[in-house]
């Protein structure tokens, strides 16, 4: 009799510890699985711009060319990326403005062509030297509507490095960014660029800015 209570109770023993195992694993799996979900969701984005620590999708680009300011200066190509919800607007074939309502960044890059971005790395130039491989002028637009100009982020770059490769039609560029409030915005975009031969009579320098 008490060795069957005892085997009873050897059994219910192990029994439990099983269920300990089993409940653990189970606890584990979730918790991996949870997480495996967040990481898909914060990287779902193949292009995007992180500002401040958060994801916000990127889809198109266009590059207009505007030759040189000065005779002393390289060929300004403003880059532009910007989410779906803002639309290029062409008038006579050059683009006239954007409209609606999204993310988007844009640089004033200087390059040593007028019909393609270098490769190799753009650094900020503060003092705008209009130097081959600087940009001096950058936006960041967050949730931002063009016409009534609000959002949830609109800020000036004031430092960091671009990073642009071309193979064939495609770009693959990268950013690496600080805001004037201190904010880190990091980017990527892979893809063509819709090219634009802008004429600058038609516009000056300071009074080009896109969003």
């Amino acid at each position: 009799m008490l060795k069957s209570l005892k085997s009873r109770q050897i059994l219910k023993f192990f029994k439990m510890k099983i269920e300990r195992k089993i409940l653990t694993i189970i606890l584990l799996s979730l918790i991996i699985f949870a997480g495996c979900k967040k990481d898909k969701k914060e990287s779902s984005f193949n292009n995007y711009i992180n500002y401040d620590g958060t994801t916000y999708a990127i889809d198109k680009g266009y590059l207009e060319n505007w030759g040189k300011w000065s005779p002393e200066g390289d060929n300004n190509l403003d880059l532009t990326l910007v989410s779906n919800g803002i639309s290029a607007v062409e008038v006579s074939g050059l683009l006239d403005e954007f409209i609606g309502a999204g993310n988007g960044i844009i640089f004033y890059m200087y390059t040593t062509s007028t019909t393609r971005l270098d490769d190799g790395n753009y650094v900020y130039d503060e003092d705008a030297t209009e130097e081959a491989g600087t940009f001096e002028w950058a936006n960041v637009v967050i949730n931002y509507n063009i016409e009534d100009e609000e959002g949830d982020v609109d800020q000036y770059i004031v430092d960091g490095t671009v990073t642009v490769t071309k193979t064939g039609d495609v770009y693959e560029i990268s950013f690496n960014l600080t805001d004037e409030d201190g904010k880190t915005v990091t980017g990527y975009f892979k893809g063509t660029l819709k090219y634009y031969d802008q004429d600058k009579k038609k516009s000056t320098k300071t009074d080009k800015r896109r969003f």
